[in-house]
């Protein structure tokens, strides 16, 4: 056991908390978080592996029959036993899918690296209130540095450039806007809590240099608690206390989720009127159906631009 590697992912702001419900999540989580910047096709293939274990953890949290050996077959089981909803199956397989490409095409994409480790993090709050009944808010913190934000050299041109610059705006914002909402918090202008976010992100920055320096100690802790995931799943299927009043907060999670991503929406297009030259414009866009919570910041297909998560988006 390597107690300081231990405390290092406990910090996390994304993943940490997630430690007390599985171990190897907070590792899976973070790690994936550490390359979006570095190396983000390392990101999305340890995203998918935090979907694996996630996949796992659910299975055995809901009771769910499953011998699936594939991952795409456990999330169709736990789909059809209920626990999961639709959009939390899409998250699911946006990440899944990510992650193959990541392995096969070399995709070398910060962009959808950051997307996609951002889902991790929606994922693992889900579990996290499905498991506890709660309807706690978290908000993502993306590790943010001068040296980590890619330049247009780095990143595919100017264009994608800026598709990072406003995710990052987006919720550099939405952590201003938490922070001045806390209980007993009074109002503050925007421009006073803006160094605190930074820090925040700074932090994160500095956590995933640390954790890429562990190297061989952060796998070899990484998979010793994925194999005790695996044996406990083995021994926990079949317990049927709770399923039903887990499949409830599963569902007011998954609402939940679906509530921050309107929030989202309505901050990338508060952003966007405020940008001056019509080339500066940042919004919300979706790009995979109406019931795709696959949103870019900054991304116009032609003149039509439909808001994934925004009023009138819930059926």
């Amino acid at each position: 056991m390597d107690d300081a590697l231990d405390e290092l992912v406990k910090s996390s702001a994304n993943f940490g908390y997630l430690v007390k419900h599985e171990p190897v999540l907070a590792f899976d989580g973070a790690s994936a978080e550490s390359y979006i910047y570095t190396d983000p096709d390392a990101a999305m293939f340890k995203a998918r592996r935090f979907l694996e274990a996630l996949s796992k953890k659910a299975v055995s949290v809901f009771g769910v029959s499953s011998e699936a050996k594939r991952l795409y077959d456990r999330i169709l089981d736990l789909q059809r036993a209920g626990a999961i909803d639709k959009d939390i199956q899409h998250l699911c397989d946006l990440i899944r899918k990510a992650g193959n490409q990541a392995v096969h095409g070399h995709m070398r994409d910060v962009q959808v690296a950051l997307q996609v480790v951002r889902h991790c993090f929606d994922l693992g709050l889900w579990l996290h209130n499905t498991i506890v009944g709660a309807q706690e808010t978290k908000v993502f913190v993306p590790p943010r540095a001068p040296d980590l934000v890619p330049s247009p050299r780095d990143a595919d041109g100017p264009a994608a450039l800026q598709e990072i610059r406003g995710m990052l705006a987006t919720f550099e914002r939405r952590l201003v806007l938490l922070e001045s909402e806390r209980e007993g918090s009074p109002a503050q202008p925007a421009s006073s809590l803006a160094p605190i976010a930074a820090a925040s992100m700074k932090r994160q920055a500095s956590l995933g240099e640390a954790l890429r320096s562990a190297g061989d100690r952060l796998e070899s802790r990484r998979n010793e608690l994925h194999a005790r995931l695996d044996q406990r799943v083995g021994e926990e299927i079949g317990a049927v206390s709770r399923h039903d009043e887990l499949r409830q907060n599963a569902q007011a999670a998954a609402d939940l989720l679906r509530d921050e991503a309107e929030r989202l929406d309505g901050i990338a297009q508060e952003l966007e009127e405020s940008k001056d030259g019509p080339g500066d414009s940042i919004s919300v866009l979706n790009i995979a159906g109406d019931n795709s919570n696959n949103f870019v910041v900054g991304k116009t297909y032609g003149s039509t631009v439909n808001t994934t998560f925004g009023p009138g988006w819930r059926r």
